[in-house]
């Protein structure tokens, strides 16, 4: 992950299989207090429309979790 990588640029580097669901993926962040926010995202939406308010900035610890 570089600085300033967003969920699209994430995405674009990996492989996704057939079966993956891209409708509604989730990103687990842990905040500075140790307390975990999981953010629903569309994959789809990121993909198609990069400036999507979904295509957030990925922090440090952030996982990615698509089904």
């Amino acid at each position: 992950m570089t600085k300033g990588m967003k969920v699209a640029g994430l995405i674009k580097k990996s492989t996704l299989s057939e079966e993956a669901r891209t409708d509604v993926a989730f990103m687990q962040r842990t905040n500075l207090d140790g307390t975990i926010k999981y953010i629903k995202i569309n994959v789809d939406e990121i993909l198609n429309n990069p400036s999507s308010p979904n295509n957030v900035v990925l922090k440090p610890k952030d996982k990615l979790i698509i089904y």
